[in-house]
Order: C-alpha cells, then structure tokens, then sequence
C-alpha cells in the first residue's frame, strides 16, 4: 500500500514517515531557543497506520473486480501529466470529520490528490454504471449518487475533507494550505449521468480512449 502526505506549501509534499501525516501524534519539547519542537510518538503512529491500512483492505476486498482499482490509477496517471501539476499521490489518508467517534480516530481516504502551481484537488473516482442522478444536500447543495443504490454523499464528504485538509495546515504548520477544490470523476465508459450532474463543475465524466480521457480530466481541472 503507498501512503503520501501533503505537509503544507511551506514543507512541500513527501512520502516519508517523517513528515506531516494528517493523524501523527506529536509532543512538544523545548529547544535551546525556546521553540517548541515536534516529536513522533512512533508506537500510536504505526498503530493507526495498520488499523487505516486493514480497514481500507477490508472496504476494497469487497469489490468483485478490479475496475475500480484500474480506474484510480487512470485518473492518478491522467492528473499527474497536468500541465500545472506539482506533483500527485494516490491513496492518500485525510480524515473524513463526520466518520469520527469517541473512541475511534476518523476513517478517511482520498483517491488522488493533486497538488498544483494554483491550488490543490482532492479527486473521487467513482467508475459507476448506469443512470446517475443529483439531489440537494442538508446545505442544500447538489450532490450526486446512483439511483439504485440510494443518496450517499459523495461531494459533500469531499468538500468536509478539503476543510479538513486546510485546518491540518493551519493548525499543524500555522500556514495556509492554499486554495483547495472537490473533483468527483466519473469513469465507466456506460456511465448515465443527467444533465444537472454533467452541469456541475464539481463532476468530471471521462468516456472514450485514453487521449480523450486525459484531456477532458485537464479541462476539468482548468
């Protein structure tokens, strides 16, 4: 499994246990100027860690096939030769806020996120079949599902961890993360989506051969 870990603007991105995973536990200690200096409880870090890992096994053992999986590493491939592209990492660990109780962390995984010279992109890939269709969250904004299986938040749950992402910035570095956007990405080729869906600039629905597909991806993103 490749974990990566966006540390803020002022860091830059890295994949390393070092840096600024978005649930590391850490202590402050005084330097000889004064400062407070991070240290890394490794122990919990590794705990959680395995408990996100075996979790997000679990979730993906229930899909029959691995269109899903082929998918995302279309849409990772297709993000990372953007022309404004900084750089990109699949599967990325950011706390979904509303999945969180007392006595469990907050589950949360974001498919790509892609960091660029203009601001950030969390990217949802959903490779559903069928008719897709729009209804109104409780913020009375529009969200999509599949009819068939029912109104489960797909945008909302992204913007809530693009809020996320920018408060671990700020409270972890005291830096702006910059701006940070939802894009859901719609990949099978029989996908249905209607009109108010195909409308939103949150959605981006990817048909055709691999060029096309690339360049729809890079449209949505300008």
């Amino acid at each position: 499994a490749r974990q990566f870990h966006y540390q803020g603007p002022a860091r830059g991105p890295s994949g390393s246990s070092e840096g600024g995973d978005s649930m590391v536990q850490m202590k402050g200690q005084s330097g000889t100027l004064g400062s407070i200096l991070p240290i890394i409880n490794p122990f919990s870090e590794a705990r959680k860690r395995l408990s996100w890992y075996d979790r997000t096994m679990m979730e993906r053992a229930k899909t029959s096939d691995s269109a899903s999986w082929d998918a995302e590493e279309l849409v990772y491939s297709a993000a990372s030769s953007y022309r404004l592209a900084h750089s990109a990492f699949p599967n990325v660990r950011i706390p979904d806020p509303s999945s969180g109780k007392r006595k469990h962390a907050p589950r949360g995984e974001v498919d790509v996120v892609l960091v660029t010279e203009r601001g950030i992109a969390l990217i949802e890939v959903k490779n559903w079949r069928g008719s897709i269709e729009s209804f109104e969250d409780e913020n009375g904004e529009l969200d999509l599902f599949q009819p068939k299986i029912g109104t489960k938040p797909v945008v909302s749950k992204l913007r809530a961890k693009c809020e996320m992402l920018k408060r671990m910035a700020t409270s972890r570095y005291s830096d702006f993360a910059g701006e940070v956007f939802p894009l859901v990405v719609l990949t099978h080729n029989n996908g249905d989506p209607d009109q108010k869906v195909s409308r939103m600039n949150t959605v981006c629905a990817l048909k055709g051969n691999q060029n096309k597909r690339e360049r729809e991806l890079h449209k949505a993103l300008d």
